[in-house]
């Protein structure tokens, strides 16, 4: 499902605002994103749909610790996951909001992104209540950017420092977090790791 966003803001924030998602709309961002395709070189300026992708991409990057907290927490999203749906199920996770993502959504979400995954055993129960640092440091990435400097798909150059750390072995199936478990995918063949198998580097 969508949801329709208007908003009146000042000069200032309109230009501000306009300034993000120009830049990641750009074609050289979009086509690292989304691969050679990805980019409609006939449009003179990114497209209204082209714009509202980059808001959504605006959010998901945006460093939840900056924002404020309340007893202690800052404002946080958790995603609950049937463990079946991170083993490659088609189950829908839910967002604590009431709103559901799509399974691809999820696992990729689950993988990068510094949110609260809550996954579920069969009887919804909650087997793990995940927390930041199941992610890779910033110590293990720039590690293993000196080891691979590229995207692992073995068709892909983008380079590591615009890609996603992405676990070797998924977590879900008891994948650690560690250097040696780190595989650099770009947003593009992230995103079609989680529909499709993983294709390395060899």
């Amino acid at each position: 499902s969508t949801h329709e966003v208007r908003a009146r803001v000042s000069d200032l924030h309109a230009a501000l605002l306009r300034t993000m998602l120009h830049g990641l709309a750009s074609p050289r961002h979009v086509t690292a994103e989304h691969g050679a395709g990805g980019y409609d070189r006939r449009a003179g300026r990114p497209t209204a749909h082209r714009l509202g992708l980059a808001f959504c991409e605006l959010l998901e990057r945006y460093p939840t610790g900056r924002l404020p907290a309340n007893d202690g927490v800052t404002a946080t999203v958790v995603v609950t996951i049937p463990l079946a749906t991170l083993q490659g199920g088609d189950q829908a996770a839910a967002l604590s909001t009431g709103e559901r993502i799509s399974p691809g959504q999820a696992r990729r979400l689950a993988c990068e992104a510094h949110l609260i995954p809550a996954v579920l055993g069969g009887e919804s129960e909650v087997l793990d209540l995940g927390r930041a640092r199941r992610l890779h440091t910033r110590a293990m990435r720039l590690a293993r950017i000196v080891e691979q400097p590229t995207c692992e798909h073995p068709t892909c150059d983008v380079p590591a420092t615009a890609c996603h750390a992405h676990h070797r072995t998924p977590w879900a199936h008891g994948g650690t977090t560690a250097k040696h478990t780190l595989e650099w995918l770009c947003p593009h063949h992230h995103r079609q790791t989680h529909t499709t198998s993983t294709v390395r580097r060899t």
